[in-house]
């Protein structure tokens, strides 16, 4: 049995684009992550959610290494600190400056309406107005950039200890780390199958040089 790669992150992690637009398994299969399992003979969980908060990464990744034994490596690549995700009653809420979601399946497509302000998607077409106005709230009264980045730093430090402590390797990263790979950055688009493969190698490449120290 393979020991486990775990990878937490947003869409940029969960591969968006590369197949699906928000969420599918073809993404996962096409991305950065999968290419470092498969360059290291690990079995690769990716648990990274398109649109999700540094909150939602920190905890999703406490969970994985609280329900394996076996994971060897763990990649958490932190996004922009302004977005909050919580799960609460079988939905997964995702509020977002410019969208947000309440969805009883990620990989499902969800319902969704366009707005002047943005894209508001949801699993219920009668919660969209709800979400719009949590959206116009949360954008005003709670995303604090200064206050989400003290958190992720704790959430960072949290993750450390817990590594260290049952003994699996911890690789931390930013979704900002990588914005001269290729030109999706420019084309104010997700990463490509290419460019996952140029992501995936310059984290190798890290690692080994990490590894060397």
């Amino acid at each position: 049995m393979l020991l486990k790669l775990v990878a937490a992150g947003c869409s940029f992690t969960h591969g968006a684009e590369l197949d699906h637009l928000f969420m599918s398994e073809g993404n996962i299969k096409q991305s950065y992550s999968d290419v470092i399992a498969n360059s290291l003979n690990l079995e690769l969980h990716n648990v990274a959610l398109s649109g999700c908060s540094n909150d939602y990464i920190f905890h999703t990744a406490v969970k994985q290494i609280r329900k394996y034994n076996d994971i060897q490596l763990l990649i958490v690549c932190w996004t922009h600190p302004t977005r909050l995700t919580w799960q609460a009653f079988d939905r997964t809420y995702i509020i977002h400056p410019t969208f947000g979601t309440a969805l009883t399946d990620v990989y499902l497509d969800p319902k969704h309406r366009q707005h002047r302000a943005g894209m508001y998607m949801s699993s219920d077409t009668d919660m969209i107005d709800e979400l719009e106005a949590g959206i116009k709230f949360a954008v005003s009264h709670m995303l604090d950039p200064d206050e989400l980045e003290q958190k992720r730093e704790n959430h960072s430090l949290a993750l450390q200890s817990l590594c260290k402590e049952k003994g699996i390797r911890l690789i931390e990263t930013h979704v900002m780390n990588f914005r001269e790979v290729g030109s999706y950055n420019k084309e104010n688009r997700h990463p490509n199958a290419e460019e996952h493969v140029l992501i995936a190698n310059q984290l190798l490449e890290e690692m080994e040089v990490a590894d060397k120290k």
